[in-house]
């Protein structure tokens, strides 16, 4: 069936070749077009997009390292790195979309790098990794940076869970969760608390339950929660155990889904036409498919099969008025029916080939049928390539691949009305114009603690000293295996960030020239789309308008209302930090009291106290701060690998683990069983009749302001200017002949130990507390009034959160990450190479600004770890002045 396929491919190229073989000059582009074309492009200049690309020491990690990382920051369509943002956020986002670790990185001298530290204790299992700038945030989030890493835990191997899945056709559907030791024996007779939750995080069911003599729990499933993707918490607290993990359900049926894609857009009649194919899973993976189109009335015109990832082609004439359909059957074992888009009379269709000298196009359409007047537009990452008028008598053009930038070639057919008729993308290669590198250590071989040096050289292809901004990246083979089809620097800014969806596998695309690969590739250029650049928009005159302001500096943008609930104009606005020294800034508002203090820089975490003046220096009633970048919502781009493909974070964890680890300088040793809990010295003592909240309870109305949420506390309301809460045992409190303070008692209120008011409350928010306790010291049982109600609630704000007056509005912003640095021990003395320490270092040397200089060389150093036959890998990714990706990868070690 492959061989077939691929006959019906060779069949059309060479059709295509021969349409290609007479090629006239066409005319001069249409002076009416001509002025929205240029509009267009320099509209998009305008709007200056941004790339971000990360390049990680290593594929993945466990609890207790750090993951260094070097931002490149670069324009969307010439890939330099003179930008105009000069921060950058990035995220850690767990498998359920929550964010748990998150940094804002601010451009140095040399760029942007840092790094996240790994608490010992965190949960081990899957995460994205998503970088992006505030400017970015004006365009489609789906082009921000992301990555999936694994993340594993070498010191929660006291206890093991596994899980497996019951067929729900024999009746209610069940998780069957196996806890057991390192010497995989059973936990009889713990008891296992589990929540079930669906695939947006809300609770289906919980319940608690003993293990079985195998350490086994069963969790009933609602019918449709594995198909449609829940998960089940699972958590041991008991003695000396104590275990939490979370497993997320696979598919119970994986669906196949099969997208058809004429080349250009539409089935056109009466023309041979290559039709491409893409296979998904429901699963976001790619699946492989076989099968045949027929006719209407079941005649056969074609048959196929996916020939790389889930995607293929097949070569198909279109008749007018005929439908077709695609009978594909899967490997999954799915049958399926899909129909072929329509047959368009009025269509038009733009077939392209690439040659190692030109990229060719023809525009197909129906031979009956004549041609409007026509133009192509070529465009590389918004920067137009060429115009081109479509000649009648002959519509079909050339462009010389040497005048095409590397990258994504963008082809668009557009008609006389500026509306796009049809389109096709091509990557252009330059495997011929890339960089050479050469990595030379000074010794064959090294044995432990001993000096490696290594000699860097980077010429351009044609043999001329290269200089470059790069990072590289230096780990111990035995312990880190490195994916040579993973998405790196090259692959990312050329390819990736410009087309939508999952790619899997896109070093592969970068490979080789091979014949295959190109092949391959061009598959991939059919079945996805392009959309960074929207050519559908170029009739679309009006001003771009971000949202958000591009970050050059660190800012407090608001507006000040005066008294009578008007704007205040030309207010006197000022932000002083109260956890930073020194930082603090004034504006001045415009006429319809908008601000803007700018100037200002400060690191983490920071609270501003931000108060205001009218002109003629009275109270104001209200200053109101904007959010300046909100955190995006997230969406995955790229599915996570089965949970069976762990074998080499298993070795990496074995590596880590060896019993004892290294904090600080101390020596900390594994416990089995040991828990450490601190008790929060800040936390409200809540008595029998109390009831205590914290920031796990109120996480839920964190956009709510703390005034409001009052409501929400059982038993409180709100009348006037206080809080009562109702007596027990008492009559209808809406019977008018009962007297309200009868039944009603008042609630008074704290506010880190001193005595409030409920409007005090108006300026913060829930996310500012750390704790809410309501104390019910005595309770009145009857109206008679003997005993008073002492009704209590305190709170507790977070550190850094102070208590303020009605006047001020308090701040609280995240500021950039203190720089750090990459520590490499220096074996230089016989008493550093004695010691005892083990060095088992996976990263054995990371420089995020390995500067490459005009001459074309570079030079690392470092000191080899404990492990004897030293075996490293090597990975430099960087860029050149002029916007040219560089990368290399190669084993350095000489066994």
């Amino acid at each position: 069936m492959k061989s077939l396929s691929r006959l019906f491919v060779s069949v059309c190229l060479m059709l295509a070749t021969d349409l290609f073989a007479q090629i006239s000059d066409s005319s001069d582009p249409t002076d009416d077009l001509l002025p929205s074309i240029e509009s267009f492009f320099q509209r998009t200049a305008r709007q200056h997009q941004e790339k971000l690309w990360l390049h990680l020491d290593k594929p993945y990690y466990g609890a207790g390292d750090k993951i260094w990382f070097k931002a490149y920051l670069v324009d969307a369509t010439e890939h330099r790195t003179d930008t105009l943002s000069n921060f950058i956020y990035v995220d850690i986002v767990d498998r359920k979309g929550k964010t748990v670790l998150t940094k804002k990185i601010k451009r140095d001298s040399c760029g942007f790098a840092n790094n996240f530290e790994i608490p010992h204790v965190f949960p081990a299992g899957d995460y994205t990794l998503r970088a992006y700038t505030g400017w970015m945030t004006n365009f489609d989030p789906a082009f921000f940076f992301q990555r999936n890493i694994r993340i594993g835990n070498s010191l929660s191997g006291r206890v093991n869970a596994a899980v497996t899945y019951t067929d729900p056709k024999n009746g209610t559907p069940q998780a069957i969760v196996r806890f057991t030791g390192p010497d995989n024996e059973p936990y009889p007779d713990v008891n296992v608390r589990f929540e079930v939750f669906d695939r947006n995080g809300k609770r289906i069911s919980g319940a608690q339950q003993k293990t079985t003599v195998t350490g086994a729990v069963f969790v009933d499933l609602p019918p449709d929660s594995i198909r449609q993707g829940g998960y089940v918490s699972t958590a041991i607290d008991q003695g000396e155990l104590f275990f939490k993990k979370e497993f997320f359900f696979p598919e119970d049926s994986v669906r196949v889904a099969v997208k058809f894609m004429p080349e250009g857009g539409d089935l056109v009649p009466g023309v041979p036409q290559i039709v491409a194919f893409r296979a998904e899973r429901s699963d976001a993976r790619t699946a492989e498919v076989e099968g045949v189109v027929t006719t209407k009335d079941g005649d056969t015109v074609a048959r196929f099969a996916s020939e790389h990832d889930g995607m293929g082609s097949f070569l198909i004439i279109p008749k007018t008025g005929e439908r077709y359909v695609a009978t594909v059957a899967a490997r999954t074992g799915d049958t399926l029916r899909v129909e072929l888009p329509e047959v368009d009379d009025d269509g038009y269709a733009l077939a392209a080939v690439q040659t190692p000298d030109e990229v060719r196009y023809r525009v197909n359409r129906d031979p009956d049928k004549e041609f409007e007047p026509m133009t192509v537009v070529a465009h590389v990452r918004g920067k137009c390539i060429g115009i081109q008028n479509l000649n009648p008598m002959n519509p079909t053009g050339r462009w010389k691949t040497d005048s095409i930038p590397e990258g994504i070639l963008h082809l668009v057919l557009i008609d006389s009305s500026l509306r796009t008729r049809s389109e096709r993308i091509l990557f252009v290669a330059h495997p011929h114009d890339r960089e050479r590198w050469e990595a030379a250590s000074d010794k064959p071989r090294y044995e432990p603690r001993q000096k490696v040096v290594i000699r860097i050289r980077l010429t351009a292809a044609d043999s001329t000293p290269l200089g470059a901004d790069c990072s590289v990246s230096v780990t111990d083979r035995k312990t880190v295996a490195t994916d040579s089809l993973g998405e790196d620097i090259r692959a990312n800014l050329l390819m990736t960030s410009d087309i939508r969806g999952y790619v899997r596998n896109p070093g592969y695309y970068f490979r080789d020239e091979s014949p295959a690969t190109r092949h391959h590739r061009d598959l991939l250029m059919r079945t996805r789309g392009w959309r960074r650049f929207d050519f559908a928009k170029i009739a679309d005159t009006a001003a771009f308008r971000p949202e958000r302001f591009c970050e050059h500096g660190q800012f407090i943008a608001g507006h000040v209302t005066g008294m009578m609930g008007k704007d205040a104009p030309l207010a006197r606005v000022t932000a002083v930090a109260l956890n930073r020294e020194n930082v603090f800034g004034t504006a001045v508002a415009d006429e319809r009291g908008n601000f803007l203090i700018d100037g200002l820089d400060f690191r983490d975490t920071t609270l501003f106290m931000v108060t205001a003046k009218t002109r003629r220096g009275k109270p104001v009633q209200a200053v109101a701060i904007e959010e300046s970048y909100p955190r995006p919502a997230f969406l995955r781009k790229n599915p996570f690998e089965p949970e069976t493909e762990k074998n080499a974070m298993n070795r990496y964890l074995e590596n880590t683990k060896k019993g004892l680890l290294d904090l600080n300088g101390e020596k900390v040793y594994e416990l089995p069983g040991a828990v450490v809990r601190a008790v929060d010295p800040r936390k409200p003592k809540a008595n029998s009749y109390g009831t205590l909240y914290d920031t796990t309870a109120l996480a839920k109305y964190k956009p709510m302001s703390l005034y409001n949420y009052m409501m929400f506390l059982p038993g409180v309301v709100r009348v006037g200017g206080g809080l009562f809460v109702k007596r027990k045992g008492l009559p209808n409190p809406l019977d008018p002949k009962v007297d309200f303070s009868k039944l009603y008692a008042p609630v008074t209120l704290s506010l880190n130990g001193t005595s409030c008011s409920i409007s005090d409350l108006a300026h913060y928010i829930i996310d500012d507390v750390l704790y809410i306790s309501n104390v019910r010291t005595t309770e009145i049982m009857s109206l008679s009034g003997s005993g008073e109600c002492q009704n209590h609630i305190e709170i507790i704000l977070k550190e850094g959160v102070s208590t303020v007056g009605s006047e001020i509005k308090m701040y609280r912003t995240i500021g950039y990450a203190e720089s750090v640095e990459f520590y490499s021990p220096i074996y230089d003395t016989p008493e550093k190479i004695a010691d005892e320490k083990p060095d088992i270092r996976t990263t054995l040397y990371w420089n995020p600004y390995l500067q490459i200089g005009p001459d074309g060389t570079a030079q690392i150093e470092f000191y080899s770890n404990d492990h004897k036959n030293q075996q490293y890998d090597i990975a430099i990714e960087g860029i050149t002045p002029d916007g040219k990706t560089c990368r290399y990868r190669k084993d350095i070690s000489a066994r």
